[in-house]
C-alpha cells in the first residue's frame, strides 16, 4: 500500500525532542527504557504522531499508534547512538508503528465490547457525524487509506478542515473541479462499505 510512502502536501514542522532524551534511551534493556518513556510521554511522541497522521492524511487511533511507537522506540533504543538526528530517528519509529498497524488492518485486537468499555475512541468520534457504527467506521477507514494520497489530502483539506475550494485550487495549481472530485472519492470511500458497495480492495 503506497499511502505510507506518499509525500505530505507541505513539509512537516520540525519538533525538538524533549531535552534529556539521551538519558531516557540509554541502557540495554528495552523493558527498562520503556518504563522511562511511557509515563508523561517525555519524548513527545503523541504530538509527533498527530503531525504524521495529518501530514499523510490518515485516520488511525492515535492511542493505538502511541502504544506501538513506544514499544518500537524501546526496542530500537539500545542500538541508537545519536545518528540519524533524534527527530529523524523518532519519526522513523512512528512510521514503523503506522506501517505495523496498517499491515494488521485497522481493527484493533480484542472485541468491540472491551473497546466501548474504555470510552469513545477515534473511530467512534468520526463515526457519529457520518451516521456510521464504529465497527463500520473501522472498515471505512481501511478503505480510505487505500486511496491515493491526493484523494486523501483533498478530503482532509476540503472536508475536515473546511478549506475554501478556490483557495485550495490556487495553492495547488489544480482545478477546483479536480480537487472536489478527489475529496468526493474520499467521502465515497468512507461511506461505501456501509452502503454495501463491495469489499475492501
Amino acid at each position: 500500500m503506497d499511502s505510507m510512502a506518499s509525500p505530505p502536501a507541505c513539509p512537516e514542522p520540525r519538533t525538538e525532542a524533549a531535552p534529556g532524551w539521551r538519558s531516557l534511551l540509554q541502557g540495554r534493556s528495552p523493558k527498562e527504557i520503556l518504563s522511562r518513556i511511557v509515563a508523561g510521554d517525555p519524548l513527545r511522541l503523541r504530538s509527533r504522531i498527530g503531525r504524521r497522521l495529518e501530514a499523510q492524511a490518515l485516520f488511525f487511533d492515535a492511542d493505538r499508534v502511541l502504544l506501538r511507537a513506544l514499544a518500537q522506540t524501546a526496542r530500537a533504543a539500545p542500538r541508537y547512538h545519536g545518528l540519524p538526528p533524534i527527530d529523524d530517528w523518532l519519526d522513523a519509529r512512528v512510521d514503523e508503528a503506522l506501517r505495523a498497524i496498517e499491515e494488521e488492518g485497522d481493527q484493533p485486537p480484542g472485541n468491540t465490547a472491551s473497546t466501548s468499555a474504555r470510552g469513545p475512541g477515534a473511530f467512534e468520534s468520526l463515526a457519529v457525524p457520518l451516521g456510521l457504527e464504529p465497527a463500520a467506521m473501522v472498515r471505512a477507514c481501511a478503505r480510505f487509506h487505500r486511496l491515493p494520497f491526493a484523494d486523501r489530502r483533498a478530503f482532509f483539506d476540503l472536508v475536515l478542515h473546511a478549506g475554501s475550494l478556490d483557495e485550495l485550487a490556487r495553492a495547488s495549481g489544480e482545478s477546483a473541479t479536480e480537487i472536489a472530485r478527489r475529496a468526493r472519492r474520499g467521502l465515497d470511500a468512507l461511506l461505501a462499505i456501509e452502503s454495501g458497495e463491495g469489499t475492501l480492495p
